[in-house]
């Protein structure tokens, strides 16, 4: 298993050498992905291998979450995937090239980058970095990317401005993920967290053991992009499917848990769709030292 050492070891090698892989999204089709590839001097591969040694480095000694972990993460925890559980990552890391260079209007389409560094083994690793729509700057600021004469049509000696952070590295087999927001975006795991609602909900409609009212409101309340991760966490661990109208009885005792159960007619009514969303992600704990009851919104498994 790949550890942050492991990184931080391989971007230490000043003997790397580098390509960069621009990701544009086209108008037509839409959402199509339009790959574009330069190989950036020397200098330029140096300094941006040294600039991500730094970033990895800080991170070196920080506890890892593993993709299977019950544990819920923040968009700054360190997570760690494999590569073969991840959608269409392998078409993301070896894509279609396309001939010829980006023209200046298709700037503010451009979805991410991805800096691939390969040493004298032919190993890789890969940064990827969402793509902030910055202007084109002028050729003063060190921290600048020269690419007109392969890849960048503008006039001499514009350059395109790509920040040093990164968003996720993937090496051997394995994505660290550094910026979870980031990753979700350039993966595209949007797809993913809707299909997992699409499950729970297909499940609480049709195969559940009790029925809830307004449900197909708080499905059309659950579209944006925090709901859906709540969704993902509610179908990996699987407790929504772990209950009855008896046991939905019992626990509506609780009139903080903002539900109303019928057993005679199996239903279970919410208050809203935040408390639809906590129940089933059981965020309502009780603390045994001060007999308090909390709302969680971040849980670890001890």
């Amino acid at each position: 298993m790949v550890s942050l050492e492991d990184l931080a070891q391989f971007l230490n090698d000043d003997k790397l050498t580098g390509r960069l892989i621009i990701a544009v999204q086209q108008n037509d089709p839409p959402k199509e992905i339009v790959y574009y590839k330069t190989r950036p001097s020397k200098k330029v591969v140096n300094e941006y291998r040294k600039a991500y040694l730094n970033r990895v480095k800080t991170r070196v000694g920080l506890p890892v979450v593993e993709q299977d972990s019950m544990d819920e993460t923040t968009s700054h925890d360190i997570q760690r995937y494999n590569i073969n559980e991840v959608p269409n990552a392998n078409d993301i890391l070896d894509p279609p090239i396309r001939q010829g260079g980006i023209h200046m209007e298709s700037v503010p389409r451009i979805k991410y980058t991805s800096f691939q560094f390969t040493n004298n083994k032919r190993q890789k690793i890969t940064i990827f970095r969402r793509y902030k729509k910055n202007p084109l700057l002028t050729q003063k600021r060190l921290d600048l990317l020269i690419l007109r004469e392969v890849v960048i049509d503008f006039a001499k000696k514009d350059m395109l401005h790509l920040d040093r952070r990164a968003d996720c590295v993937v090496y051997d087999n394995e994505i660290f993920v550094f910026w979870k927001s980031g990753f979700e975006r350039i993966f595209n795991y949007t797809k993913v967290y809707k299909q997992q609602a699409k499950e729970v909900y297909t499940y609480l409609k049709s195969d559940a053991p009790y029925k809830i009212t307004g449900l197909e409101k708080f499905e059309k309340e659950t579209n944006d992009l925090d709901s859906l991760r709540t969704l993902s966490n509610i179908h990996r661990s699987n407790f929504y499917q772990t209950l009855n109208i008896r046991k939905l009885k019992k626990l509506s005792k609780d009139t903080t848990l903002g539900m109303t159960v019928n057993v005679v007619t199996g239903t279970v009514e919410f208050v809203n769709r935040d408390k639809f969303l906590h129940f089933f992600k059981d965020d309502d704990l009780n603390s045994p030292a001060s007999g308090r009851k909390y709302t969680a919104y971040l849980k670890k498994i001890r």
